[in-house]
């Protein structure tokens, strides 16, 4: 079972109960959330009435990454099911989902090019990824969803839930 180590990780990390544990497809005692952001999408999936079915973590998508161009897993953050549709949904930072850019003509420190090297790696796997979960989503008739910030800040202020 998954026991969160709030000091190892630089993201609010745990475990999650759900109010309508009905609704989870999957092992109750071990609901995982790796971020804030994932937190706020499980209570929306618990607590939205057009959410039927959801599921954490639920699919390994095998992708290519263009780092090394060998096969890795890719666990998609969720699966959810409505009345209408399937979804799978990635939930990442709004930052993640851009490209990380350099200013010209400007004299950087070691560690900011180590970390724009990293934030370039980090998006060069997403894109990786992206693409075959949009491609996995398509095969079975699913929608694929990348979910930001902004999008969960728009869910939590409709009152459809």
């Amino acid at each position: 079972m998954y026991k969160p180590n709030i000091n190892t990780r630089k993201f609010k990390n745990g475990l999650f109960k759900p109010k309508n544990p009905q609704k989870y497809v999957g092992e109750l005692n071990n609901i995982i959330y790796r971020s804030s952001y994932e937190y706020q999408f499980m209570v929306y999936c618990d607590m939205n009435i057009n959410i039927l079915e959801w599921s954490s973590e639920p699919i390994a998508i095998p992708y290519i990454s263009i780092l090394d161009n060998k096969v890795h897993k890719y666990f998609i953050d969720f699966w959810i099911k409505t009345k209408d549709r399937k979804i799978l949904v990635e939930i990442k930072p709004y930052k993640q989902t851009l490209k990380p850019t350099l200013k010209e003509n400007y004299n950087y420190t070691q560690k900011q090019i180590e970390n724009y090297s990293y934030e370039l790696k980090e998006y060069m796997l997403n894109l990786s990824k992206w693409k075959s979960a949009k491609e996995f989503a398509d095969s079975k008739n699913f929608d694929f969803w990348i979910i930001t910030e902004k999008e969960l800040k728009k869910l939590f202020n409709d009152n459809t839930h």
